[in-house]
């Protein structure tokens, strides 16, 4: 993956760079045959073990870059005095005469001076699954899960101390007057829920008391992030997209870019099977005013940007990203439809949609770009074109090194399988695998207007001079001070 090679600078060493771009096309190859139906798949274990030992080369020809995992020593090392460190964890304990598990969560603390990570029990995971699934999407049931006070349309109840007591209240419980800022990593069930947006009090929220700092894991303390200027930064926008087109207007605009992925030995690739012709990719009116602005932001505070809307936001572009003249920009932001479907998930009347259907978690989840209608309904994209359905198991495999931040304003983005202790199998984990620093995602669909506001105040504090998770704080603080509704501002999280 992108992600593993950072930082190793693999442009300045031919031999490197040869292993890299040979480790590429393997993977590639991987791709198309695991996007294939299974009965159609060839060589599967010889390409992965292929893989596999070019990482063991490169990283064998690399001792000079310390690839070490940092332990709770090392973390507790980087923390500042008024910070904690808490990863939150799960675990199956086997029932007596039962073939089910049952699954407890648990949070180990790490506070400065301490000998040792506090031990914190929390709940079983049945309680907190039995909240979440009150949560149908609806604006109601979304901020039922965050008040504990106060009325709600239609007297729906409130579950907002029961996610408190369950999840924070606990931890609180062990954190010392001086912690203001706490760095969390969360695990299971755990990553479908916003920390910051939990209510503590009347009219006050976790945020109103700590600076939470989401990460990948709590081992990204040791390696903070330096603050960057946005001098030479440039910037790629997608976002008011065609979704629907005939194939000679589609056409024109994929083949400025078709050639950048022939030149590295990529071909489209596919999932050819039944798609769900009940679900029709609408064009979303406000997301072509939402990149439009936030590119006005960008280029008056200095970014190089280029936006494309339309039948010009292909997935050809994108996968151009990070080869060649098209170098990994610092920030990329995608304005689109997003998909997700859980594991063994059907998609109602109609014949099981391919991309629900696939056993591999980073098909069931991707972002939809221009033309794809037309592959979503018949299975197949125009030609030798790309389907215009870009999986997170795609995104994993593109070259985002030397981007900063992605910004996914899409629905339900930050959701995904969740898979042991690994985190979100998702677009948070495959633009992560990419090699992206920050992930700005939604974990519920936010209109248009709510949508609009937040990211026009993210873009002005952060390129008004703010670090990006600075930035990300004043935008939800200026969110929560025009809207009342959790629904309204709560469903960003950025994650480190």
């Amino acid at each position: 993956r992108a992600g593993w090679f950072k930082g190793l600078n693999i442009q300045d060493d031919s031999s490197a760079l040869a292993v890299f771009r040979h480790w590429q096309q393997i993977q590639r190859r991987l791709d198309e045959e695991l996007a294939r139906p299974q009965a159609l798949r060839h060589r599967i274990d010889s390409l992965e073990y292929v893989q596999q030992q070019l990482e063991r080369n490169f990283a064998a020809g690399a001792d000079h870059h310390d690839h070490s995992v940092p332990d709770w020593h090392k973390v507790q090392e980087y923390l500042h005095p008024r910070e904690a460190a808490v990863e939150f964890v799960h675990y199956a304990i086997p029932r007596p005469l039962s073939d089910n598990n049952l699954t407890r969560y648990a949070a180990l603390l790490l506070l400065p001076g301490d000998q040792s990570p506090r031990f914190i029990p929390l709940f079983e995971e049945g309680k907190l699954a039995e909240l979440l699934e009150r949560q149908t999407g609806s604006a109601e049931s979304i901020a039922s899960l965050y008040t504990r006070s106060g009325h709600l349309m239609n007297e729906i109840p409130q579950y907002g101390r029961e996610m408190y007591e369950l999840i924070w209240k606990p931890v609180e419980q062990h954190l010392p007057a001086r912690v203001q800022t706490v760095y969390v990593s969360l695990s299971g069930l755990l990553h479908r829920v916003n920390l910051t947006a939990l209510p503590t009090g009347k009219k006050r929220v976790a945020a109103d008391r700590y600076v939470i700092r989401q990460t990948g894991s709590t081992r990204s303390v040791v390696q903070r992030k330096p603050a960057h200027t946005n001098v030479h930064a440039t910037a790629l926008l997608l976002g008011g997209i065609q979704y629907q087109s005939d194939s000679s207007a589609f056409g024109q605009e994929v083949c400025a870019f078709q050639t950048v992925g022939q030149d590295r030995g990529m071909s489209a690739v596919a999932v050819s099977a039944n798609r769900d012709t009940g679900i029709v990719w609408d064009y979303l009116q406000g997301t072509e005013r939402e990149v439009v602005h936030c590119d006005s932001l960008l280029r008056k505070a200095g970014f190089q940007t280029e936006l494309f809307t339309g039948l010009s936001a292909t997935e050809e572009r994108l996968k151009a990203t990070g080869y060649g003249e098209y170098r990994s920009p610092d920030v990329i932001h995608l304005a689109t439809h997003g998909y997700f479907f859980p594991a063994n998930s059907s998609t109602g009347a109609t014949a099981l949609n391919s991309f629900a259907a696939h056993h591999h978690p980073l098909f069931r989840s991707g972002l939809v770009l221009a033309g794809a209608d037309y592959a979503w309904r018949t299975g197949k994209p125009f030609g030798n074109r790309e389907d215009g359905i870009l999986t997170a198991f795609e995104i994993s495999h593109l070259n985002l090194s030397d981007t900063r931040l992605a910004v996914l304003s899409a629905c339900q983005t930050g959701l995904g399988d969740i898979k042991g202790s690994e985190g979100v199998y998702g677009l948070q984990r495959a633009f992560k695998m990419a090699g992206v620093d920050y992930l700005l995602v939604s974990l519920w669909q936010v209109p248009d207007q709510e949508t609009a506001d937040f990211m026009g105040a993210f873009y002005a504090a952060w390129t008004g001079g703010n670090t990006i998770h600075a930035a990300f704080v004043q935008a939800q603080k200026q969110m929560r001070k025009k809207y009342k509704d959790v629904y309204q501002w709560g469903a960003w999280v950025l994650v480190e």
